[in-house]
């Protein structure tokens, strides 16, 4: 997967072959068949790999008292800064069946949707749903945006999401 992450920074994806990969990695093509079906399952694990610590605590951000877990944002913000620029590589690949972005973006929705049926169970399934998709495309934006925005501190995020993303979203929610 380092491989095919140095790869990208100088090749576009359409351009990699799993033979230049496996190539440059020093590793035979069956090798690499053993642990993924093609190049889009190495594109798709290594987004995965990348932001495995970012989904983990994508699913503890809201605290019991259904307020927004501040350190879990801090420590996920701070993960994403020190990765950006290969989730930024990997987020730019899309094609008619890849699209990672959007699958990160999904199951960020999924999880945010098992939160919202824990602590707000009485607010209506459609809202919670409408919630959670929301809740994640914010999230999409957020992250793109703090790519951009090196001066901005994690700390000084956190208000921000918390302000204007969790308190104003959180109003769809019943008790």
């Amino acid at each position: 997967m380092q491989t095919f992450l140095s790869m990208l920074k100088a090749t576009p994806y359409e351009k990699l072959s799993v033979r230049t990969i496996m190539a440059q990695a020093g590793v035979t093509r069956t090798v690499f068949y053993v642990y993924f079906d093609n190049k889009d399952d190495l594109a798709r694990e290594t987004l995965a790999e990348q932001l495995e610590d970012v989904i983990l605590r994508v699913s503890q951000v809201f605290t019991s008292s259904r307020t927004m877990n501040v350190q879990t944002t801090v420590e996920s913000l701070r993960i994403l800064r020190s990765k950006q620029d290969d989730i930024r590589r990997l987020f730019a690949i899309q094609r008619t069946q890849l699209h990672l972005r959007a699958e990160f973006q999904d199951q960020v929705a999924q999880s945010i949707s098992e939160q919202v049926r824990r602590y707000w169970p009485k607010t209506p399934a459609q809202q919670q749903d409408y919630f959670s998709q929301l809740f994640a495309a914010s999230m999409i934006a957020t992250i793109l945006w703090f790519f951009q925005h090196q001066d901005v501190s994690e700390a000084d995020l956190v208000q921000v999401i918390n302000t204007c993303v969790f308190q104003g979203l959180a109003k769809l929610l019943t008790d």
